[in-house]
């Protein structure tokens, strides 16, 4: 049963820790620092179970993160359904850029006057080859489940926000496959 207890106190330790590594990679639209500070009460919270799996605690953790976050009105990591129309996505991605977002004036040229669903092949690869240019890639957690939690951050991060999510216990993609 210690044995247990330990895997466990491991597994919420690494989620903790890439949650808060990502808190400090990701471009957000506030003060995250509020976020990094309640990031340890969720882990726990959601840990209710001896028995709690890595990827159903890792799950319910970016879940509640992404509650939090959106009861904030912070733009940290964002819940995209796969029906959602590129020009919502485009709307969340200058959200959380802020005041970046008018360096970036071709973003607006991604709107699709189709609304095209953020799941249509290349979706993903159009947005980052209009943010790949201002050093911005766009990515997402898996979940496993029909929505993306959409991610922003500096290129040149790119290792350490792979590192961090892997550090989570979920999947990072960079398009949809």
């Amino acid at each position: 049963m210690l044995g247990n207890k330990r895997k466990v106190r491991k597994i919420q330790n690494n989620i903790e820790e890439g949650f808060t590594e990502l808190a400090e990679l990701l471009i957000h639209s506030s003060d995250i620092m509020e976020l990094k500070n309640y990031i340890p009460d969720i882990i726990s919270q959601n840990n209710s179970s001896e028995e709690v799996k890595k990827e159903n605690l890792a799950v319910l953790s970016l879940q509640s993160i992404v509650e939090y976050v959106d009861e904030k009105d912070t733009r940290f990591i964002t819940l995209i359904d796969w029906k959602e129309a590129i020009s919502d996505v485009v709307w969340h991605i200058k959200k959380c850029l802020g005041d970046r977002e008018k360096e970036i004036t071709r973003l607006t040229s991604i709107e699709d006057p189709e609304d095209t669903s953020i799941s249509a092949d290349g979706a993903f690869s159009n947005i980052n080859n209009h943010l790949n240019p201002h050093g911005i890639q766009m990515g997402y957690i898996d979940d496993f489940s029909d929505s993306y939690h959409i991610i922003l951050y500096n290129i040149k991060n790119q290792n350490k926000v792979e590192s961090a999510i892997n550090k989570i216990g979920l999947p990072y993609m960079q398009d949809i496959t």
